[in-house]
């Protein structure tokens, strides 16, 4: 397939495309609470602010 042929997109469930979000969403979450739980007891002496930062950080490091 050349790159100016455009691809022919299936049909999407919009029940299917709205759980796969929410579990993507859950385990974003669950992420999310776990690295700050290890951040906080590794660094007490950080903000709520700090922690945030660091997790959401460390998350989209370990995504790419």
């Amino acid at each position: 397939m050349s790159e100016t042929t455009p691809r022919k997109m299936p049909k999407l469930d919009p029940k299917k495309v709205e759980k796969k979000l929410l579990l993507a969403e859950g385990l974003f979450q669950m992420a999310y609470e776990v690295k700050s739980f290890q951040l906080r007891a590794k660094h007490p002496e950080l903000s709520t602010r700090e922690i945030n930062h660091l997790a959401y950080a460390l998350i989209e490091k370990g995504s790419k």
